[in-house]
């Protein structure tokens, strides 16, 4: 693994990450305090119901990176630009159908969901433009590659930071100029993509200088090889939907449009954590490819075993931190809500972290599904979880009072859980033709030292006063550097802590050396 580049790929990634969850930080609770609970949840239901209609483009842009990657590796460039141009003109055709979809949508929008009567009209403009967002960002998805061809992911980071920065302008010009709007929101999300398919055009232009739309390299069969193998994928979209993405549509249906809104709340830094976690394992992604592409098996396994290591030791804080002091986060954030309600919305969300921090032990092994084009079994397996979920959901809905919304969060959970640590690192190993136990020392070193991180935080939460924003992030970044630190001494063996010691004295030597220079 060329080290520098990824280290570069990374800080750029997180440089990204940290810029949203800034702006969602400081944006979030406004939103919530100016349009209610109600409102919000919408926005984020609308979103589900647009990453419902993505399901349907997944079995060709799901795959479509690894063929174009796979194939400039292998300097082919001329199937690389058959890909490019199918899949774009593909990708064109979904865009202009989902306007039929959208008009559809938002005309009968009362028909199927619980809107109150003062939220229709604007439920229904903020649908036509989170469908808007989804067509166009149908149109970047090839202009989005050439950075994950060059491995040079930093640059996609640079637009995610302009994008946010595009976002954010949006969203305070219109509610501090004119009456508070839901759809002020997903006005904002279509601002900020629109800039990122021009300037997708640019780079890929920059980047990748010989991968270029042309009618002539148009092919159906394209098109239908890219589909085929990625059809499962879809199905894998799918369960994904059925043990996580019903939640809200559920909630609206069985509970009410006011829950609903609770537990967008709640899933709101949940889904945060998320895409950190998710955006840290696709660094590694793009070394999986080239060394996939060059057939080195070992170094491939390595590279695996690596993000076992760093992504749970980088995870481990966070979501640990989440766990033991989010009350006194939720207090602070939204200090409208009494502090039942602050309860209430914290066990929700420790409901939710629970399987994504099992899942930041196996992130980084998805995408040796993909990269090996070996689905099947895993959508299979999936697929069985994820209707056990529903039907279970449904049934303790059914049966059960006072304990919606904890069985909503709950029941997916569970059944994540099961999926994550027992299936996904077995079928990973068995793809990859090695022995099937062979990911799980690192987890089960990683898992020991994240329950010693645990026990250290609430130690330290027993002790501390939170009443104040300072008090607050001055003890969690002291529990921080303790967290890391526990995490440096248990999850790493004596080589790997002698190897980091010997980069950062290193690293200092070098940078004492120019100053001196200077």
């Amino acid at each position: 693994m060329n080290k520098k580049r990824f280290s570069i790929n990374l800080i750029g990634q997180i440089l990204a990450f940290v810029l949203t969850i800034g702006v969602s930080f400081f944006i979030s609770p406004y939103i919530i305090r100016t349009l209610g609970d109600e409102a919000y949840g919408f926005v984020n239901l609308i979103n589900n119901f647009v990453s419902y209609l993505s399901i349907v483009t997944v079995a060709l842009n799901g795959l479509c990176g690894r063929y174009i990657t796979i194939a400039m590796h292998r300097n082919n460039e001329q199937e690389a630009n058959e890909y490019f141009s199918s899949v774009f003109g593909a990708n064109l055709l979904l865009a202009v159908s989902s306007l039929a979809i959208v008009i559809f949508l938002s005309a009968h929008i009362t028909d199927f969901l619980d809107v109150p009567e003062s939220l229709v009209v604007d439920v229904q403009f903020t649908t036509i433009l989170a469908f808007g967002n989804f067509a166009v960002s149908l149109l970047g998805v090839v202009y989005g590659l050439s950075t994950f061809v060059k491995n040079k992911l930093y640059i996609s980071a640079l637009q995610n930071i302009i994008g946010k920065l595009i976002y954010t302008v949006i969203i305070a010009i219109a509610f501090l100029c004119f009456r508070p709007r839901m759809w002020f929101i997903t006005m904002a999300a279509f601002g900020s993509t629109v800039f990122s398919l021009l300037s997708g055009v640019v780079i890929t232009h920059k980047l990748t200088p010989n991968l270029k739309l042309s009618r002539l390299d148009f092919k159906t069969n394209k098109i239908f090889e890219i589909a085929k193998a990625g059809i499962w994928m879809t199905v894998e979209s799918l369960n994904k939907l059925f043990q996580t993405g019903l939640d809200l549509l559920i909630t609206n249906v069985f509970v009410g449009a006011g829950p609903m809104g609770i537990l967008s709340i709640a899933k709101t830094v949940p889904n945060m954590l998320t895409t950190l976690n998710s955006t840290i394992a696709g660094v590694y992604s793009p070394n999986y490819a080239e060394l996939y592409a060059q057939e080195k098996k070992g170094e491939l396994i390595a590279n695996i075993k690596g993000s076992i290591k760093f992504l749970s030791f980088f995870m481990a804080v966070p979501l640990m931190g989440f766990l033991v002091f989010g009350s006194e986060f939720y207090s602070l954030w939204i200090p409208g809500k009494s502090k039942e309600e602050i309860s209430f919305i914290q066990a929700l969300s420790i409901l939710t972290v629970i399987p994504l921090l099992l899942n930041s032990f196996v992130e980084g092994m998805y995408y040796i599904n993909v990269l090996t084009n070996k689905i099947k079994t895993s959508v299979l397996v999936t697929t069985g979880f994820s209707v056990l979920s529903i039907l279970t959901m449904i049934i303790l809905l059914s049966v059960t009072n006072g304990y919606d919304l904890y069985i909503v969060a709950g029941v997916s959970s569970f059944y994540m859980a099961i999926r994550i640590v027992i299936f996904t690192p077995m079928y990973c190993a068995y793809i990859l033709k090695i022995p099937k136990f062979t990911f799980y020392p690192e987890i089960i070193r990683m898992g020991i030292s994240t329950i010693i991180v645990f026990i250290l935080f609430m130690a330290i939460h027993n002790v501390s006063i939170y009443n104040t924003w300072l008090k607050l992030c001055t003890v969690c970044v002291c529990a921080g550097i303790l967290g890391y630190f526990v995490e440096f001494l248990i999850a790493l063996n004596k080589k790997e802590r002698t190897k980091v010691i010997m980069k950062i004295r290193e690293g200092l030597k070098n940078n004492g050396q120019k100053n001196r220079m200077d």
